[in-house]
């Protein structure tokens, strides 16, 4: 369900464990460099597929939703970086499947309707009409 794409872009299991810790005071000492908080909400949300492919659907759930707070965050503090909004509708997705795993259905159904419709706003631009490419580049993320 969560094998993605994305697995062959992910670090070896052993390093897998770690980057998320390398990553945090990145995050922390230079607060105004973006692309540190995109990288590690992207890394949290890898360790939370690996953690539910695991077995452990609960530590998974805690891992994404760090992962979709930071990521939320820098949406915010940048609506203009299309790629930012992208990953935060995949995370999303991820924490839809897990909470489906989990029989949450409720949010689950939440998570996931959000993360469609983000694509789907993602998918056009201000005259309603479909950005050229969007649909290729988005299949690349969802797998």
């Amino acid at each position: 369900m969560l094998s993605c794409s994305r697995r062959s872009r992910r670090p070896p299991r052993s390093r897998r464990w770690r980057v998320p810790t390398l990553s945090a005071p990145l995050v922390s000492d230079y607060p105004n460099v973006p692309d540190y908080g995109a990288a590690h909400s992207r890394y949290l949300d890898d360790l939370g597929i690996a953690t539910f492919l695991s077995g452990k659907p609960a530590d998974a759930e805690q891992l994404m939703r760090q992962a979709i707070a930071l990521q939320q965050k820098l949406v915010r503090q940048s609506p203009d970086v299309l790629a930012y909004a992208v990953w935060l509708a995949v995370m999303e997705r991820s924490l839809g499947h897990v909470l489906t795993a989990r029989g949450e259905w409720a949010e689950a159904r939440k998570r996931l309707q959000s993360s469609v419709d983000q694509l789907e706003a993602l998918r056009k631009n201000e005259s309603g009409q479909s950005v050229p490419g969007f649909v290729p580049a988005v299949r690349a993320f969802l797998g």
